[in-house]
């Protein structure tokens, strides 16, 4: 096999790979389907492209290339047009449905002489095709569509949010480096015979597409599949690699020449099925432990603060001004009619309540702003015991209602935590309020419990939040971090448990779940105690 039609059997198994995974898992099934059907055709032009340069046979070499271009090549400028559209949201049917006629149109004549002539023979290694009439405005039609769908997402990029910027980027990059090394494919087509070495970027796009689905959400993929879609690409990679090592040695024990490649494939394929899994299981290992290490998506998490704090910050500060204006007017009424003033000051009170609530709410949002970028200078000494209790606090009303016994064993030598308390308090906020929702409505013959532990283990502090709520179900519970995921239905939002991981990690630090059906969950916080030769005084959040 040569290096050709090695790039394009690779360009063939990743394509179809990556392509299947969207396929299965976007959430947005138009463009998972539109994005499915545009890696097929980059499979087919790959896939005929590695059998029309390994045969050694005239007549086998000009039907397959017939076939890479009808199958695969005509329609890959079509399908990305569609699918850029659909993906910035551009209301472009007729123009697409004009693309899919001319498309048509070319098809009808690709199995014809007037679209491609014949084959020859060149660098001394496989069979290419000559360009009939028909193939001369079919090129310029190919590059007009690739240039013009790059220059679509050039400008819908300055207009577009900080996320949507991001996936932008990253396709645009993989595509414009499939497209820039796959132009070269063209050069030897019209008798400019250099070497289309640029044919193994083409292979590349899929790689530089999963690293944006993990880094930045692209199609909107799920997050629980991230690692599978780099499982499946390097094991696909490594599934080529391993039918080249058969290919070749059934070329030098028996030859290969026209469909016989196939048959060695096949045996190839066999050879797989036995020992692919052991295999799969050592690169899973090494990817876990190499590439998902301290994953955090930064992007996500700031663009998240940033619409929690804007959406939020500005009915605060309204609240807060309404409700010192209306303590200041009730202070002048109070003077102007004494005897109501005993009744005034409880008024004053509640105000004085919402003015407190106003102002906490507003700093626990420069907290979550705080998330996105945490600079050092924002860690200090934390009591965790003191975190605590102010999240209890915070829910003491929805406690009180809650009928739940709240059980704390907190030793009091326990070391402080290098921390943002404010962020710190999130965090617990939402995994109280989570158990409580889960206690909430479960019937048992107990009365419910909350329990809140604490013990320092291995230079870190570990905090236990312990329901007995019904548990978390075995099917959500690889999900329960993900953003936008819930079991709440239309009262959660999917957000909470989320930005609690990403606010942990941020401190360096671990959270794991543990749950049993019908007998409650545990999540354990694990944060890096704090460490310092100097004699800092320890923090109480207030």
């Amino acid at each position: 096999m040569n290096l050709f039609a090695l790039s394009g059997l690779l360009t063939g198994v990743a394509a179809l790979g990556f392509g299947f995974f969207v396929f299965i898992a976007s959430q947005n099934k138009k463009i998972g389907q539109i994005w499915f059907l545009f890696s097929l055709a980059v499979a087919g032009w790959g896939l005929f492209g590695a059998w029309g340069s390994s045969t050694h046979s005239i007549k086998v070499a000009l039907w397959v290339w017939r076939m890479s271009v009808a199958l695969g090549a005509m329609w890959i400028p079509i399908l990305f047009y569609h699918f850029i559209s659909v993906f910035l949201g551009l209301e472009r049917r007729r123009s697409i449905l004009i693309h899919y006629l001319i498309g048509t149109t070319f098809f009808l004549s690709a199995s014809t002489p007037y679209f491609i002539h014949d084959v020859r023979w060149i660098f001394s290694s496989f069979y290419y095709f000559r360009p009939g009439l028909c193939f001369y405005p079919y090129t310029l039609w190919w590059f007009g569509l690739i240039f013009y769908s790059h220059y679509v997402m050039i400008r819908a990029f300055s207009s577009a949010p900080s996320t949507k910027k991001n996936q932008i980027k990253y396709f645009f990059l993989a595509t414009a480096i499939g497209y820039s090394g796959g132009c070269f494919d063209f050069l030897p087509i019209f008798g400019v015979d250099l070497y289309p070495y640029g044919n193994l970027t083409v292979c590349l796009y899929p790689f530089f597409m999963s690293y944006a689905i993990v880094k930045h959400h692209l199609l909107d993929i799920n997050i629980i599949i991230r690692k599978t879609v780099i499982y499946s690409l390097v094991s696909g990679i490594l599934a080529a690699i391993l039918v080249f090592v058969a290919m070749l040695s059934a070329h030098f024990t028996e030859g290969y020449l026209g469909y016989k490649t196939f048959y060695a494939l096949a045996v190839a394929a066999c050879l797989i099925t036995a020992i692919f899994h052991p295999l799969q299981l050592k690169i899973q290992a090494f990817v876990d432990k190499h590439l998902f290490r301290d994953w955090s998506d930064r992007p996500m998490v700031r663009e998240v603060a940033s619409g929690f704090s804007h959406e939020l910050k500005s009915p605060l500060a309204g609240l807060s001004m309404q409700a010192q204006l209306t303590m200041s007017d009730l202070e002048d009424f109070g003077k102007e009619h004494p005897p109501l003033r005993k009744e005034l000051s409880k008024v004053e009170d509640g105000l004085r309540y919402i003015l407190n609530q106003a102002m906490d709410a507003a700093r626990r949002i420069e907290a979550v702003r705080g998330v996105a970028e945490p600079a050092a200078g924002q860690l200090e000494p934390v009591d965790i015991a003191g975190v605590l209790e102010n999240s209890l606090s915070a829910l003491g009303a929805r406690l009180g209602q809650a009928n739940v016994a709240v059980r704390q064993d907190l030793p009091k030598d326990l070391p402080p935590v290098q921390s943002n308390g404010k962020q710190l308090e999130i965090v617990f906020i939402n995994l109280v309020k989570n158990a409580l929702d889960a206690m909430d409505g479960f019937k048992t013959n107990d009365s419910h419990a909350l329990s809140l532990t604490g013990l320092e283990q291995n230079g870190a502090i570990l905090v236990s939040i312990k329901d007995t709520g019904p548990g978390i179900a075995v099917k959500d519970l690889n999900r329960i971090f993900e953003p936008y995921f819930t079991t709440k239905g239309h009262k959660g939002t999917g957000m909470g448990l989320y930005l609690a991981q990403q606010i942990i990690k941020a401190h360096g630090g671990t959270i794991e779940v543990k749950s049993e059906a019908g007998k409650g969950t545990e999540f354990i916080v694990r944060l890096p105690k704090y460490e310092s030769s100097s004699s800092l005084s320890v923090t109480r959040v207030a």
